[in-house]
């Protein structure tokens, strides 16, 4: 798990390493010319772990067919090259892509597990440590009952039909995981929602296995 902090150093999107000079994550969190710095091995955003690595992002590569006017949420996903590689330890590690199947079969398996430093409450402060929550899978048909917005194939629905739990702004861009035994793969990437953790209503993100090739 990334942090991405804008200039003044306020973090504002997540993101997941996938080797030591990339990162994938949400094309609307990015605009072109961003000056964005990512910072892995962070826990605690308001004190030194003394486990983080800083790196500037030199590139920005949103999916091909990615086009925020026409729909800010479709095909969001995006890769970012960093200036200097990151070292890899316990602290900083990449996290593992699957097959396009694979994916798609262990995305629909179980619950996944997705992490950030969004806001704890709709519209409320960050959280100031990184916060980690298991979210069931919901499957497509009680997902588009869910909402009145279009979900496209390339997007799924997790989180909990009484609400109360939930991804939230700031938390975009980072990890939707699923885990075989210590493994974990990525399968999904936050992407949306309406307002956070409503009853009756799921955390929208990305699905990795369309993408899988392209990355």
């Amino acid at each position: 798990q990334v942090h991405l902090v804008d200039s003044r150093g306020l973090g504002f999107c997540g993101a997941s390493i996938i080797n030591e000079k990339w990162l994938v994550t949400a094309a609307h969190c990015l605009g072109p010319g961003d000056n964005v710095t990512a910072v892995a091995g962070e826990y605690n955003t308001k004190e030194d772990d003394h486990t983080e690595q800083r790196r500037q992002v030199v590139k920005i590569l949103p999916y091909p067919a990615y086009n925020r006017t026409r729909n800010k949420h479709h095909n969001d996903i995006a890769l970012l090259e960093l200036d200097q590689p990151l070292t890899f330890n316990s602290y900083v590690t990449p996290i593992c892509i699957g097959s396009r199947d694979f994916t798609n079969n262990l995305l629909s398996n179980g619950p996944g597990t997705v992490s950030g430093w969004g806001s704890m409450l709709y519209r409320g402060r960050s959280a100031i440590v990184l916060q980690v929550l298991t979210v069931p899978f919901v499957d497509r048909v009680t997902c588009l009952k869910s909402t009145s917005t279009t979900i496209l194939q390339s997007m799924f629905c997790a989180g909990y039909t009484a609400g109360g739990k939930d991804t939230c702004g700031g938390d975009s861009g980072g990890p939707y995981a699923n885990s075989i035994g210590e493994t974990w793969f990525l399968t999904g990437v936050t992407s949306w929602g309406e307002e956070c953790a409503k009853p009756g209503k799921y955390g929208i993100y990305t699905k990795v296995a369309k993408y899988v090739k392209w990355i």
